[in-house]
């Protein structure tokens, strides 16, 4: 036996060797790291996996390399692989069980490379995987169960793809899915996703970036309870967004920057009433509105930069109660006045910069409200403040621009109405001027009789005010009747006025007030033509009666010889056989006399 000792030592301190040069063996060319469990063969120019990668590898980096393609159970020898890298390289297909073997791997990267298409079963056994990198590949369409076996993925990157078509049954499987990333999808059907959303109820940010899509129609999600953050970001084509295309929808974080929007979408918004954080920059939208914020009082931040916005509204910002930063800069406003803002709070924080501000007493709510570490107001007019942050002046004057006292010194308004009280007839259009004088120039509001405020640029169903601080009432009538109030303000205070409107005239039925248009009496023509038809029926009636009556008495002299008449009512457009064609027109009559036996 113990001669056979040597033998029994001999296999040890192989097995021993085998195992050491196992665990610290590395490819050429590439870093490894025993301590880790790492390799790293990063710009190596290999064509294929290359070997003496150590079986126990956790950490497989093969980044920018040539491959062009993963045959099934490429990596099966390494089961301890918790990290792989393979990114930019030109692999072109992943064949069936490609990664077939690694039960441990949570991270896969597969950017950068040429993919144009993920065969079903490419991901099989990949069950513990959590995040999947596939952007800026070619990937064209999204078959069904194209990621079936991902039961723990958690975050899902498709950027910079190709992709016109995704299936409906894309992402079945994906129930954990939290993070979801896709933009330049070329398809305009926003239908493809509302399906495939379907079947990610754990979602909780989206980003859709650069979409080909210019209306964002009814229902354009799916119900999302987790949701908290959906980015549409860069879709240069929205001109529009549906009344109801977020419902369903809890997100507290949208962004629609970069887009094509001509108005603030006010009714869209009020469907998020838990939002906190709003980007709209980079839009066409030159106004904001009284009140197109209405609805979003949990709204803590407010983007709109870069918009070319000329004028904000007084109430613009009235119901943002919790607005805690604003961001104003790169515009074109000249002024911003204390009303466009909740009475009850300010917002902590506001970016002014890079306007065109007109230095005068309607900032004076800013000077005295803020310091000069949270806001700056650099003046474009009048020219001798030009380039002069007019805030940082005040608290720290080094040089006195011209006329600094008169600048900053308002008249507050006055009124001048010419009638306190006036009638009219109904079905008149009537203008209430309200001439306001003061320094500088005074902001003009009415406010109706039925207590709403008309401003410009948002009338009121009827009415209309223009930059004139003229209010148009269209075809008044006596549903319009009653005191209309002129507000009229600037920095340096309020003045307020009114008129009595008595209308003459009684409401005929169906007219209205200020709900809807007054109908117009008929014209003669139309008088003419309702008398005409009237007469035509009329006569057609009378000589279908005198021909039954003289067909009967025929019949009544004969005596056995009489008539049977059967009248039949058939739709115009019907078939032979009775039955009505689609679209056929009114009733026709067909008379068909028989002679009696």
């Amino acid at each position: 036996m113990q001669r056979h000792h040597w033998k029994v030592w001999l296999l040890l301190i192989v097995c021993i060797f085998w195992d050491t040069a196992t665990v610290v063996g590395c490819p050429e060319r590439c870093i490894c790291d025993s301590s880790e469990k790492s390799v790293s063969c990063k710009r190596t120019n290999f064509n294929s996996i290359p070997g003496g990668i150590p079986h126990n590898t956790k950490h497989l980096n093969l980044q920018t390399n040539r491959l062009k393609g993963i045959p099934a159970k490429t990596f099966f020898d390494f089961p301890q692989l918790e990290t792989l890298n393979l990114n930019d390289n030109k692999i072109q297909m992943l064949a069936s069980g490609a990664f077939l073997g690694l039960p441990r791997l949570q991270e896969l990267k597969l950017s950068g490379n040429n993919l144009q298409l993920v065969l079903r079963g490419a991901f099989r056994g990949l069950q513990n995987v959590t995040r999947l990198d596939l952007d800026r590949n070619k990937l064209v369409v999204l078959l069904d169960h194209s990621f079936s076996g991902m039961n723990n993925l958690g975050y899902l990157d498709l950027g910079e793809n190709q992709i016109i078509f995704i299936g409906d049954k894309a992402f079945k499987g994906l129930s954990k899915l939290k993070n979801l990333y896709l933009m330049r999808c070329r398809f305009t059907k926003m239908s493809y996703m509302t399906k495939a959303l379907r079947y990610v109820p754990s979602l909780e940010f989206l980003r859709m970036q650069s979409f080909p899509i210019d209306v964002l129609p009814e229902n354009a999600f799916p119900s999302l309870p987790y949701l908290k953050s959906l980015d549409l970001g860069l879709w240069r084509s929205l001109r529009a967004i549906h009344p109801q295309a977020f419902n369903g929808l809890n997100i507290t974080v949208l962004n629609l920057n970069n887009g094509n929007l001509t108005n603030i979408p006010t009714r869209a918004l009020q469907k998020l009433p838990r939002l906190k954080e709003l980007h709209l920059s980079r839009n066409d939208i030159k106004v904001i509105r009284a009140n197109d914020f209405v609805g979003l009082g949990k709204l803590e931040m407010l983007v709109l930069t870069h918009m070319q916005l000329e004028v904000i509204q007084e109430f613009a910002f009235s119901s943002l109660n919790n607005l805690r930063r604003l961001d104003l800069s790169n515009n074109n406003l000249k002024t911003l006045r204390r009303t466009s803002f909740s009475l009850k709070k300010l917002p902590e924080k506001m970016i002014l910069d890079n306007n065109l501000w007109n230095c005068n007493c309607d900032l004076k709510w800013i000077l005295s409200s803020y310091d000069v570490g949270d806001v700056s107001i650099k003046c474009d007019s009048p020219s001798s403040w030009r380039g002069v942050d007019i805030l940082r002046f005040i608290r720290k004057p080094t040089a006195t621009p011209k006329n600094y006292t008169e600048l900053m010194t308002c008249t507050e308004p006055k009124l001048v109405m010419q009638r306190r009280a006036i009638s009219v007839t109904a079905g008149q259009d009537v203008p209430l001027r309200c001439p306001a004088k003061g320094k500088p120039s005074p902001t003009v509001n009415w406010v109706i009789p039925k207590g709403v405020t008309v401003t410009v640029g948002r009338p009121y169903r009827k009415t209309s005010l223009n930059n004139k601080g003229t209010l148009l009432i269209q075809r008044i009538s006596q549903y319009d009747a009653g005191r209309y109030k002129c507000l009229a303000y600037n920095g340096g205070g309020n003045a307020t006025d009114s008129i009595e409107v008595t209308v003459i005239g009684q409401l005929g039925p169906g007219k209205a007030g200020l709900a809807g248009p007054t109908p117009r009496p008929p014209d003669h023509l139309t008088l003419l033509l309702a008398t005409l038809m009237g007469s035509l029926t009329f006569l057609g009636v009378v000589i279908f009666c005198c021909s039954i009556i003289f067909l009967w008495s025929r019949g009544y002299k004969q005596g056995k010889q009489a008539f049977m008449m059967e009248l039949a009512f058939v739709p115009r457009g019907s078939d032979e056989g009775g039955k009505a064609k689609s679209g056929g027109g009114p009733l026709a009559t067909n008379v068909n006399f028989k002679r009696a036996r």
